[in-house]
C-alpha cells in the first residue's frame, strides 16, 4: 500500500535471456519475476510485461509502485512510470551504441500552445550483431529490431481537464542457434531459433470535471489491442487480446475539508486467447460494478482511507473486493502506515512463463484454472530529514515495509514432478508471500553525492508436488546499492558519475536432474549467487562551454555494463540438440552477456 517512488525501473519476467542496451538492468536484477502479477499502467493481459520491459529507460524519471485500490486488482499493485519532464518548445535526442553491435535512438519533443500541450516521443532500437563469446552455439542476445511510439494531447480549460494518450510497440526479436536462419530454418530441425513478433497499441482519454472548489468528476476510456506472434523450435505460440475499459469517479469533500467521499462505476472488457501448437486458452471477462471510498482525517497527524470495490463478473460472479489503510505522521519527519484488504485476478499462464517454453516441455493444464485470490496486510515506517553533521548538510531517508500475502487460490506452475513437463492447476495446500523491503537513502548537498540501499528478503512458498517449497527461480534475497556523485572544480560541472551494483543470492532450481544424465553438466538444486556492477560518466558540454555555440546542448557519455563479466555458465541443458527431449533453455538466473561497453550523446534544443 506504500508508495515507493523509485529512480529506477522495475521489471516482470520475459523469454529473453539477456536485457538490450536500453533496458534498465534494476528491473531484472532487483525484483525479477517477483513481480509477474502486477498491472502496468491498468493492464492486466498479455501485453503488458512485453510493452512495461520496452519503455525505453532514458525516458523514466521515476516508477511509482503501489498496491493500488482502483479495482478488483486490489493486492497485486500496479507500476505507473513517471516521464522525465520536458519544458515548453523543448527538444531532445538520444543516441547510442554498444561494443555487441547494438544501436539506441530517441526523441522527444514538447509544445504547449495557449490551453493545449501536445508531447511526442519515439525510440528506436536495432541490433542485428551475432555474438557467442562463451561459445555454446547460441546468440548470448537476441536480434532485435523495436519501434516504441507514444504521444500525448492536453487540454487545460477554467473547470475541465482532458488528457489523452495513443502508444504503440512494434518489436521483432531472434534468438536460438548462432546459425539460425529464419528465412531457411523457421520451424525446422535445421536449426534452433526462438523469437516473437509484436504489435502493441493503448489508447486512453482521461477527463477531469470540477463541479466545486473541492469536488471532482472524472471520466476515463481505455482501449488496448494487442498481437502476438512466438515460436519456440518446432513450437508456435500465438497471443491476442483486446479489452476496453470505461470508469466514472466523483469525489466529493465536505467544507470541512476532511471528510472526502469517492463514489464510482467502472466497466472492463476483455478477450485474450493464447495458443501454443494445438493447445488453446481463451478467456471473455467481462465485469462492471462501483465502489465507494471514505478518507478522513484525524488532526493533523492521523488519516484513514477506505474503499470497497463491488463487482460481478461473467466468470468469477460476484466479486467483494475491501481495503483499508492507516496513516499516522508520528514526528515531522517519522510517519508509519498499516493497510489490508483482498484482490483477484486471472492468471495468463503461458504468456507469464514464457521463459520455460525455450524447452521441450509438453504443457499441461490439469483442470480449469480458477482466479488467484488472495489477502494481503502490512505496515510501513518512512523517516526522512535535513542533518547537519560536521559542517556537512545532508538527506538521510529510511523506508521499511513488511508486506504479507495468503492466497485462498493460486495458479502453481509444477516444473519439479516431470521434468519433461510443465503443469499448472489449482492451489493444492497453501501458498503465501511474506516480504521486508528496506530503502535507505543518504544524499550530501555539498559535496553533490548520493547513496542509495535498497533490500528485500522474500519467502515465497507454495505448495508444489505435494509438498510445501520455495517457489523455484525466485530470490529470497535481492540488493541494490546505487551511488552517483557530481564532480564540480571551480564552480565548473566536471561530470557525473553513476555506478550500480545489484546481487541476489542462490535460487530454488527445479528438479531436471534425469535430463543431465550421462552429461558432464552437474545438476545443482539452487543456482549461485549473482552480482552485477555497472558505472557511467556524463559529460555535460553545456557546463564546459562558456560562450554561446550548438556544443552547449551537447551531452556526451560512456559507460560499462556488468563491469565483472559474470554470465551464467552452461545456460543450455542438452544445447547441442535442441530438438531433443532433454533440451531445456528456460533454466536461466542470470546474463548470458558478458562485459558491455557503451557510448552516447544526448542534444537539447
Amino acid at each position: 500500500m506504500k508508495q515507493l517512488l523509485l529512480s529506477i525501473f522495475i521489471l516482470t519476467s520475459s523469454a529473453c535471456i539477456a536485457q538490450s542496451l536500453g533496458e534498465d538492468v534494476y528491473i531484472r536484477y532487483y525484483l525479477g519475476r517477483s513481480i509477474q502479477r502486477t498491472k502496468l499502467f491498468d493492464e492486466t493481459g498479455i501485453g503488458k510485461f512485453i510493452a512495461f520491459r520496452n519503455i525505453p529507460s532514458n525516458w523514466i524519471l521515476e516508477y511509482q509502485r503501489t498496491n493500488a485500490l482502483e479495482d478488483i486488482q486490489g493486492l497485486f499493485g500496479a507500476v505507473k512510470p513517471k516521464f522525465s519532464l520536458l519544458s515548453n518548445k523543448s527538444f531532445y535526442l538520444d543516441f547510442k551504441g554498444s561494443s555487441l553491435g547494438e544501436m539506441d535512438f530517441s526523441f522527444r519533443g514538447k509544445v504547449e500552445f495557449k490551453k493545449v500541450t501536445t508531447e511526442l516521443n519515439v525510440n528506436g532500437h536495432w541490433g542485428n550483431q551475432r555474438n557467442d563469446a562463451n561459445q555454446d552455439n547460441f546468440l548470448d542476445i537476441d536480434l532485435k529490431k523495436r519501434i516504441f511510439f507514444s504521444n500525448s494531447w492536453s487540454v487545460y480549460l477554467k473547470n475541465f481537464t482532458s488528457i489523452n494518450n495513443i502508444w504503440f510497440l512494434g518489436m521483432e526479436t531472434q534468438g536460438g542457434q548462432l546459425n539460425f536462419n529464419k528465412a531457411t530454418d523457421f520451424l525446422t530441425t535445421n536449426a534452433y531459433g526462438n523469437g516473437l513478433g509484436v504489435t502493441h497499441f493503448v489508447g486512453e482519454s482521461s477527463n477531469f470535471i470540477a463541479t466545486r472548489s473541492k469536488d471532482m468528476l472524472l471520466i476515463n476510456f481505455r482501449v488496448v489491442d494487442h498481437t502476438q506472434k512466438n515460436y519456440y523450435g518446432l513450437q508456435q505460440y500465438k497471443g491476442k487480446e483486446w479489452s476496453v475499459d470505461a470508469k466514472a469517479q466523483y469525489s466529493y469533500r465536505l467544507e470541512n475539508g476532511f471528510d472526502l467521499f469517492q463514489f464510482g462505476l467502472n466497466y472492463r472488457y476483455q478477450s485474450i486467447g493464447e495458443s501454443l501448437d494445438s493447445l488453446t486458452l481463451e478467456r471473455k471477462e467481462s465485469f462492471g460494478g462501483g465502489y465507494v471510498g471514505y478518507e478522513t482525517f484525524f488532526g493533523k497527524k492521523f488519516k484513514l482511507s477506505t474503499r470497497v470495490n463491488v463487482a460481478y463478473h461473467n466468470l468469477a460472479e460476484w466479486i467483494f473486493v475491501p481495503h483499508l489503510r492507516f496513516d499516522a505522521t508520528i514526528l515531522k519527519s517519522l510517519s508509519a502506515t498499516v493497510f489490508g484488504g483482498s484482490g483477484m485476478r486471472y492468471a495468463n499462464v503461458l504468456s507469464e512463463n514464457a521463459q520455460f517454453l525455450i524447452s521441450n516441455r509438453s504443457v499441461n493444464i490439469k483442470e480449469s484454472l480458477l482466479p488467484e485470490r488472495a489477502w494481503y496486510y502490512g505496515a510501513s515506517i518512512n523517516y526522512g530529514t535535513w542533518l547537519r553533521v560536521l559542517g556537512l548538510d545532508f538527506y538521510s531517508s529510511l523506508n521499511l515495509q513488511v508486506y504479507h500475502t495468503i492466497y485462498q487460490n493460486k495458479i502453481i506452475l509444477d516444473l519439479d514432478s516431470d521434468a519433461y513437463a510443465m503443469s499448472f492447476h489449482n492451489l493444492d495446500g497453501k501458498a503465501e508471500k511474506l516480504s521486508f523491503e528496506l530503502d535507505a537513502q543518504i544524499r550530501l548537498s555539498k559535496p553533490q553525492i548520493g547513496l542509495n540501499i535498497d533490500y528485500r528478503l522474500d519467502f515465497i512458498n507454495s505448495t508444489i508436488n505435494n509438498q510445501y517449497v520455495r517457489e523455484p527461480l525466485y530470490s529470497m534475497h535481492n540488493l541494490l546499492l546505487a551511488l552517483d556523485y557530481r564532480l564540480i572544480i571551480r564552480n565548473t560541472h566536471i561530470l557525473d558519475f553513476t555506478t550500480q551494483f545489484h546481487w541476489y543470492g542462490p535460487q530454488r532450481l527445479p528438479n531436471v536432474a534425469v535430463k543431465t544424465l550421462g552429461t558432464t553438466a552437474a545438476y545443482t538444486i539452487e543456482s549461485t549467487s549473482v552480482s552485477r556492477w555497472d558505472l557511467k560518466l556524463n559529460f555535460p558540454f553545456y557546463a564546459w562551454v562558456k560562450k554561446r555555440t550548438k556544443w552547449r546542448n551537447f551531452v556526451f557519455y560512456v559507460g560499462i555494463d556488468n563491469v565483472l563479466n559474470e554470465v551464467q555458465p552452461l545456460p543450455f541443458i542438452s544445447g547441442d540438440e535442441p530438438f531433443s527431449q532433454n533440451f531445456d533453455g528456460g533454466l536461466f538466473w542470470n546474463s548470458t552477456v558478458g562485459r558491455r561497453y557503451y557510448g552516447g550523446f544526448s542534444y537539447f534544443f
